[in-house]
């Protein structure tokens, strides 16, 4: 049970982490304060499952709204074959990419997928999959935001079935894994080190093993990632009160003022942190 308590712990934590990273430019009516601290004096699968739940339906309230779409239970449809909108179909499919690294790692280790912690067992499923893949979650919620928010797919990336549930084109599919990669490329400190995350869910997968066979020492502290925008609620509106001549004394050209403002308006833009500093 405190191994599940743990993996759920870790998972709400980091949805919060995302919540607070969406919170510097959009309006989020609840984070996931509370839920993280009832999970710590919680007891029993079904009472972790219950925080779980409340913690979802108000992750996923936030999410569809800021990003403008609805589907399913809680405003989100996990079934991958029940992903009508496009948007729940980009999510679908990276937590499809997370589950089969979850599972190598997990099969590396000589680790049986068949008998969880959190998800029931049930014939032809691998609860352990789905217990592992909650703490990295936020890894593919933070992809499918930037390339929601950067559109970074276009009509021409999406397909859809006889029954008309949304699939990928193969350029859709390559520009969707490009962005998962740059994701999970990312560098993080974990035990004094640098690691990628994808070595990171292997480490913590082998100690796991250790901890079941050893009664080594388990901590399934997840790495920060620093989630920090570019483009805040108190950015935009600097940039769009700026005049041209305030602009340029700050070492910028004239024609980035108006390109910036235009994307603005457009609802997308982006600046690197030399010309943040700039700003200050």
């Amino acid at each position: 049970m405190e191994i599940g308590k743990e993996i759920i712990s870790s998972k709400i934590k980091r949805q919060n982490k995302v919540l607070h990273y969406l919170k510097q430019r959009y309006e989020i009516r609840n984070t996931l304060e509370q839920q993280i601290k009832d999970i710590e004096t919680t007891e029993g699968v079904e009472s972790i499952r219950g925080i779980e739940g409340i913690a979802a339906n108000r992750y996923w309230e936030n999410i569809t709204r800021i990003l403008g779409f609805e589907s399913g239970d809680n405003g989100f449809t996990h079934r991958p074959m029940s992903a009508i909108e496009r948007e729940n179909s980009l999510f679908n499919y990276g937590y499809g990419i997370l589950a089969g690294m979850v599972r190598q790692s997990l099969n590396g280790a000589g680790l049986e997928t068949s008998i969880g912690y959190v998800h029931e067992i049930a014939a032809g499923k691998e609860p352990l999959v789905y217990d592992w893949q909650e703490p990295y979650r936020f890894l593919i919620d933070i992809t499918v935001i930037r390339m929601l928010e950067n559109k970074v797919l276009t009509s021409r990336d999406y397909g859809h079935t006889k029954d008309w549930l949304i699939t990928f084109t193969p350029s859709g599919v390559e520009k969707m894994i490009e962005e998962i990669r740059l994701t999970f490329n990312t560098p993080v400190k974990f035990k004094g080190k640098s690691y990628r995350w994808d070595t990171v869910i292997d480490i913590q997968v082998r100690e796991f093993a250790n901890h079941l066979t050893d009664n080594k020492s388990f901590d399934l502290s997840i790495p920060e990632l620093k989630l920090l925008r570019t483009d805040t609620v108190n950015i935009r509106e600097k940039i769009k009160n700026m005049s041209y001549t305030e602009w340029k004394a700050k070492g910028h050209s004239r024609g980035s003022l108006w390109y910036i403002k235009h994307n603005i308006e457009k609802g997308n833009f982006k600046l690197y942190q030399k010309s943040i500093k700039k700003l200050k």
